[in-house]
């Protein structure tokens, strides 16, 4: 399957390149960025919890061939990691978090 073609960088869920990714602004608040065919979630937050918009986000991104990691995730982002298989594990994830490493969870 070919990736959605649009450049490295930081992008916010109202951004055009955050929806064509199912991370639009009626769904979530948060931030991830691009960096070749990795996005890496830095911040999600679901404005419905509990109705399986995170999990479907994931799963998607998954399903288009993108290696995705969820950076510093909390109780129920590890829970929904768990349940798509997910891997956590400790990473430096440079640029991002001073502190290294970090809890990761990658697919």
């Amino acid at each position: 399957m070919t990736l959605p073609d649009f450049p490295d960088g930081w992008y916010q869920s109202a951004d055009v390149e955050a929806e064509m990714l199912g991370f639009g602004a009626d769904n979530f608040c948060g931030q991830f960025t691009k960096k070749g065919d990795t996005i890496i979630v830095l911040y999600i937050y679901s404005l419905y919890p509990g109705k399986g918009n995170t999990q479907r986000f994931l799963q998607g991104l998954v399903d288009m061939g993108w290696t995705v990691v969820v950076v510093k995730p909390n109780e129920v982002m590890m829970h929904i990691c768990r349940k798509l298989g997910f891997t956590k594990y400790e990473e430096c994830v440079e640029g991002y978090y001073s502190d290294c490493p970090v809890v990761v969870c990658k697919h």
